[in-house]
């Protein structure tokens, strides 16, 4: 099974820090089953469960590096998250595994109807993740696009 989210509400958590607004979350989420077939018998036994599989991936806008939100600082720079590294390649062995979380901003209202605040509903949380790769593609506009792509351990939500 599989859930696409786009739009501005929707914001990208890796390991509980805020890194962009969704402009695309694609989450494959799949529960592999293996025939098992009975002898003299054209109907399968059963179908018995062999994996569980989990891949995520994030299109997003890569934003200025003094950008905030409600005073928090984001950065969505790879290397910021141990997930690329300029020095040494090798260091790619040593990355950590991410919970990556799809978070929606709902707004909180007040007897007149006015937004005092905002709630975060998780959507989707993806654990045991590590960084797959990504591409990215700089526009006449000057902003950087870019889709970075995650594997899984576990994951549920959908």
């Amino acid at each position: 099974m599989a859930a696409v989210i786009t739009g501005a509400r929707a914001r990208i958590k890796l390991s509980g820090d805020v890194i962009a607004f969704a402009s695309g979350i694609s989450v494959t989420h799949e529960q592999r089953l293996e025939e098992i077939p009975q002898l003299d018998n054209l109907e399968i036994a059963e179908y018995a469960e062999s994996g569980h599989r989990v891949s995520v991936s994030v299109s997003f806008i890569k934003l200025a590096s003094d950008a905030k939100i409600a005073g928090q600082s984001l950065s969505n720079n790879a290397a910021d998250f141990s997930m690329d590294s300029l020095s040494d390649p090798k260091s790619i062995l040593l990355q950590p595994e991410l919970i990556i979380e799809v978070v929606d901003a709902v707004p909180v209202r007040n007897g007149n109807g006015q937004i005092t605040g905002y709630n975060e509903v998780p959507i989707y949380t993806a654990f045991g993740c590590k960084f797959e790769g990504g591409t990215g593609q700089l526009s006449a506009r000057g902003i950087w696009e870019g889709n970075w792509n995650f594997k899984g351990r576990r994951g549920f939500g959908i």
